[in-house]
């Protein structure tokens, strides 16, 4: 098998970036995700990287790639929420809009929340306590879906029950 040189990966991913920005961009498009909320929020998720980073500096911690890593992929996994949600209001027929527009902007002020701490932070040389508000989202979010979830359970043990012993009488 060749070994492929740093110079071809890169071109490689260079021609297929734009293709993986359409096909992202083509997916939100479809849902109907404002897209202009979702760049607000990859900027702030790279200001809160960026803050994180100086706050570890600043505390002495050291920086691993791995922990970075983990980090930004947690950050772009929270993008898939709002992707989540609206698939599965396209799923069920419903025109739910609001309900990712919404997420996508709880994630905005989760964002800014974090900044702000970050920057006190760094500022103060001291961590005030942790409220972490995705964790909260996604608490709010589980018990929406339970919500759904048990009304659709209700509806499918209210029907009326159907008599099909006329048929196996023969």
């Amino acid at each position: 098998m060749k070994k492929m040189d740093k110079h071809s990966f890169y071109e490689l991913l260079s021609k297929c970036g734009n293709d993986i920005k359409g096909l992202i961009y083509g997916a939100f498009l479809f849902l109907n995700i404002n897209v202009d909320v979702v760049k607000v929020l990859l900027w702030l998720m790279l200001i809160d990287t960026a803050f994180g980073m100086f706050k570890s500096f600043r505390f002495g911690r050291k920086i691993t790639f791995a922990r970075l890593f983990e980090g930004v992929m947690s950050k772009l996994m929270c993008l898939l929420i709002p992707m989540v949600l609206a698939l599965v209001a396209k799923g069920l027929g419903y025109d739910m809009k609001v309900v990712p527009d919404t997420i996508l902007k709880v994630l905005v002020v989760a964002e800014a929340f974090s900044i702000v701490t970050s920057f006190y932070a760094i500022r103060t040389k001291e961590e005030p306590k942790d409220v972490d508000l995705i964790t909260m989202l996604l608490n709010s979010l589980r018990k929406g879906l339970m919500s759904i979830f048990s009304s659709f359970l209700k509806k499918v043990e209210n029907t009326v029950p159907v008599d099909n012993t006329e048929e196996y009488k023969n």
